[in-house]
């Protein structure tokens, strides 16, 4: 099918074709009766002279002076009214009657048959004298005018067929335009023609690609949202399943009861943290993009507490020590499972970047009126300090990591009105520094 399509002739060739024959044929009938005028006017242009040749010759004779005659002339006579023979040439046998009748013309010139041939007579006459003269009738070429004629026909028609092709030539560009958005081409425009009909049609093209060209762009922003959100959940999962695995084993080999229950308690409420925020990811991360914040009064510090408990079997399996510092931070408004979840990812890179066996990371609370502090840092060989503040974009790791959860955390904080930076610090590793108000704007 596609192969017949390409043999077709272009409807562009096809139209100039028909509009040039139509234009052409449409000329001959105009044409021709002006053509055969004009031959007519020319033969009688041609006698005229005939005539006016003889008159001369006659009015030279009757003024007495000797004529010189046309060497063109097949018979020339010249006789005075007293029957004198003033001149005298060609040797055509002429009956008187035709001579008579001849010059019995009005315009005094006639053909006239002699054996086969058509030849021109003509005839000026006064009182005092006669000259008759036969011609060759003067002929014009039919094939000339013919050819005239058909090479006016051949420029009406090329005319034609040009001025279409130029008109329709934007069909063409039209279509092959349709066939790169087809073929999803971005930036397709075509500028226009100033003809009205094909700038409406040229309109709707650029309106289709820009169509086309948002649509794609708003489905690829919808799986650029799935696979954030799908990346967020598997952060957002990993560490908390970390945490339970630990705890799970710690539960299964602790005898105490208290100390049972109190790690049951503790995976219990980290399920259900965890719960809450993966159901949030999915449910108003895949609408809105970001999570909306459930702010309700919580102690800073006890949040600490929980999370360092979280935390402290993994770093003494590790080797690390978990220092605390403070406890008068005191209450914010807070999203409680995010805040949560993006300290429990600060202490997890801290945890990461902390040397085995001799590893620090130290949590310094603190709080004024106006809000509160929370620092943690390690004494593990610190981010380059070149990353600067690119160290909470995604996708930029300073340990090896993933690069989400310290976007994750700068997105949290600052979504609570606080801040969160860099910097370098005592302890000879990374140092993260969080703002928080009391209660955000």
């Amino acid at each position: 099918m596609a192969s017949s399509a390409r043999n077709r002739p272009s409807a562009l060739v096809v139209l100039g074709v028909y509009a040039g024959v139509i234009a052409a044929l449409a000329i001959a009938p105009v044409s021709i009766p002006l053509l055969y005028r004009l031959v007519l006017a020319e033969n009688r242009a041609a006698r005229a002279e005939l005539y006016a040749q003889t008159a001369r010759l006659g009015l030279e004779l009757d003024a007495g002076r000797t004529p010189d005659p046309n060497g063109e002339a097949l018979l020339l006579r010249a006789v005075s009214n007293d029957g004198r023979v003033l001149l005298a040439q060609g040797s055509l046998d002429i009956s008187p009657a035709l001579e008579d009748e001849v010059c019995g013309a009005p315009s005094g010139v006639l053909p006239v048959t002699i054996g086969k041939e058509l030849l021109t007579s003509a005839c000026f006459e006064n009182r005092r004298l006669r000259v008759f003269a036969i011609y060759p009738t003067p002929t014009r070429s039919y094939a000339g005018i013919g050819l005239f004629a058909v090479a006016l026909a051949t420029i009406a028609g090329l005319t034609t067929a040009l001025g279409v092709l130029r008109l329709l030539q934007p069909l063409s560009r039209i279509g092959k335009m349709l066939d790169r958005v087809g073929t999803g081409e971005r930036g397709v425009r075509m500028r226009g023609t100033r003809i009205h009909e094909i700038d409406q049609l040229i309109e709707r093209l650029n309106s289709v690609a820009s169509a086309v060209e948002e649509r794609e762009h708003s489905i690829l922003g919808r799986v650029q949202v799935a696979q954030e959100i799908a990346r967020l959940v598997a952060h957002e999962v990993r560490n908390p399943l970390q945490s339970m695995e630990l705890l799970t084993s710690l539960l299964k080999d602790e005898q105490d009861p208290e100390e049972r229950a109190a790690l049951t308690a503790s995976i219990h409420a980290e399920i259900r943290t965890l719960d809450d925020v993966v159901t949030r990811l999915l449910r108003e991360g895949s609408t809105r993009g970001t999570l909306r914040l459930k702010l309700e009064d919580h102690d800073i510090d006890a949040l600490i507490t929980h999370v360092v408990r979280m935390k402290r079997s993994e770093a003494e399996r590790k080797g690390v020590r978990i220092e605390v510092d403070g406890g008068h931070a005191g209450v914010v408004k807070m999203d409680r499972p995010l805040l949560s979840r993006s300290i429990e990812n600060l202490v997890n890179n801290a945890l990461r970047a902390a040397p085995a066996s001799q590893g620090l990371v130290r949590i310094t609370t603190a709080g004024d009126a106006r809000g509160a502090r929370v620092v943690v840092e390690d004494n593990g060989p610190g981010i380059d300090p070149e990353l600067g503040d690119s160290v909470f974009e995604a996708n930029v790791s300073g340990d090896g990591g993933s690069g989400l959860g310290l976007s994750l955390v700068r997105g949290v904080v600052e979504g609570h009105a606080g801040s969160v930076r860099f910097e370098h610090g005592d302890l000879g590793g990374a140092r993260f520094v969080l703002d928080l108000p009391r209660g955000p704007a």
